[in-house]
């Protein structure tokens, strides 16, 4: 069974749960779980439906992760179906943060941050270290795909 090991100080481990958990209920809430739509309309309320579900599984898997015992601290085993979601609910949430709080923050500053971007103000600056973590995640969990 692949492991993924994240490490993290136990104040940072506690911010992403608590952060995650406020997110994960505003996309249930609102619906909007976003990824690919078929161009067919006739289609599109059936894939938006089950593209819905699979995403909002993938973001129960995350918070599973986020909440495990041994995250941020030691290795976390996690099943092959499971690793696959656990990269694409990063993919979800960082997509909807983008769109979202850090919408107004350019491509370059959150792909490639100076001090500068770093250096936010307010909200902004708790997402964008939700942003970054989910990015630390998700190349982990590639990185764990790619040992399969």
């Amino acid at each position: 069974m692949p492991t993924v090991r994240i490490k993290l100080d136990s104040s940072v481990t506690a911010f992403l749960k608590r952060m995650l958990q406020g997110i994960f209920e505003s996309l249930q809430e609102s619906g909007r779980v976003r990824g690919y739509l078929p161009e067919a309309e006739e289609d599109q309320e059936f894939w938006v439906e089950g593209l819905r579900d699979e995403n909002l599984e993938a973001l129960d898997t995350l918070l599973n992760f986020v909440k495990s015992e041994n995250f941020g601290r030691r290795k976390v085993e996690i099943s092959e179906d499971s690793l696959f979601s656990l990269m694409k609910a990063c993919s979800c949430v960082r997509l909807h943060l983008r769109e979202t709080a850090l919408l107004d923050v350019s491509d370059e500053e959150l792909e490639n941050p100076s001090i500068e971007s770093v250096l936010f103000k307010g909200p902004q600056s708790e997402v964008y270290v939700v942003y970054s973590l989910l990015a630390y995640i998700q190349s982990t969990a590639v990185e764990a795909a790619s040992r399969l």
